[in-house]
């Protein structure tokens, strides 16, 4: 059996990236804070159990760290998330639209339409071209209107009170979505972007970002799986996961989420949360879709970027850890507590 000192033999400390080869330990101890690569993979398989010890560094010694990466804890957020008033009223609590013009995969529209109603938005609507594409699975209480021909989302954003928007989920990747995105991208209000919506802008990330700025302090979150990112930002086998999506979020001056079993939230600000309870089972189509409307909803109250991505990802897999058996994204939405 191999017990790890610090981290295992070959595992880099800062980014869980392996150094030719490395070690598998049994169980790693480290001491007074743990390092990201105890959380970041595929370090993280290799370090097996890691416990944290004191050796006698006073907690004052952070004052000169002046640490920047955190885990993933209601602490970190909670404090920002709204908590229901007597005087609330559905336009307070968050008016959210889910942007889409053709859409490939009705489903995934249905589920972050649903996450976002479940996460406590007070208002949701989905806007598209075709009502026919509607699925059978949506909420009663979802709204359905027409996305306008000629891609002026202003009055339709003003009209509905909007207070976030999400594109992306069910949508192709390709021409008319980039515009569609672009056009979103030129309206004030804050913006999640996944999927379809991402992958448009392949070989165009300038064009992406130039969009993303044109409004300054306007709240913007990408939320790419590792095969999305790479098509805007290129491999990060070199830097690590927690450094592609800092330079990422610095680049386009959007909230990262990176997602994966050690999903990584990164701020442009050069703060990042890594996200530690995933389990395993999350691992299944449209999983990826609820995690999107949870996160516009929290955009829609009005939180901070980096901390409603990062209560997005842990009430996402909260409502994971919930469900005793092969889960659903389906089943993903009806756990769901905000």
């Amino acid at each position: 059996p191999v017990l790890a000192i610090d981290v295992p033999t070959g595992v880099h400390g800062d980014s869980g990236q392996i150094m030719g080869t490395a070690l598998k330990a049994q169980a790693t101890v480290t001491f007074f804070r743990a390092k990201p690569g105890h959380y970041l993979h595929p370090g993280k398989a290799l370090c097996g159990t890691t416990s944290v010890h004191q050796i006698g560094i006073p907690e004052r010694a952070l004052d000169a760290i002046k640490p920047t990466i955190w885990l993933n804890s209601p602490s970190i957020w909670q404090s920002s998330l709204q908590k229901a008033k007597e005087t609330d009223h559905k336009y307070n609590k968050g008016a959210v639209l889910i942007a889409t013009n053709e859409q490939t995969m009705p489903g995934a529209t249905t589920l972050a339409a649903n996450a976002a109603l479940r996460a406590g938005a007070g208002l949701v609507t989905v806007a598209q071209n075709n009502e026919q594409t509607l699925s059978a699975n949506f909420l009663s209480a979802i709204m359905i209107t027409q996305s306008p021909q000629n891609n002026d989302w202003q009055p339709l954003l003003n009209t509905r009170k909007i207070s976030s928007v999400l594109a992306g989920p069910g949508m192709p990747a390709n021409e008319l979505t980039k515009q569609m995105i672009q056009a979103l991208l030129n309206q004030p209000c804050s913006v999640c972007l996944d999927a379809g919506a991402l992958s448009s802008f392949q070989g165009a990330k300038d064009d992406l970002i130039k969009a993303i700025t044109a409004h300054k302090d306007r709240k913007v979150i990408l939320t790419p799986h590792e095969g999305e990112f790479a098509r805007l930002f290129g491999d990060f086998e070199g830097s690590g996961k927690l450094q592609a999506a800092l330079n990422a979020a610095e680049e386009t001056k959007a909230t990262i989420i990176l997602k994966g079993p050690d999903t990584v939230i990164a701020s442009p600000d050069g703060r990042a949360i890594i996200n530690t309870n995933a389990p395993p089972s999350l691992a299944t189509a449209g999983t990826g879709d609820v995690l999107a409307g949870i996160t516009t909803a929290y955009l829609a109250k009005d939180m901070l970027a980096f901390f409603a991505a990062a209560a997005a990802v842990y009430t996402h897999t909260a409502a994971a850890n919930a469900i005793k058996k092969n889960l659903t994204a389906d089943d993903l939405v009806q756990q769901i507590t905000s």
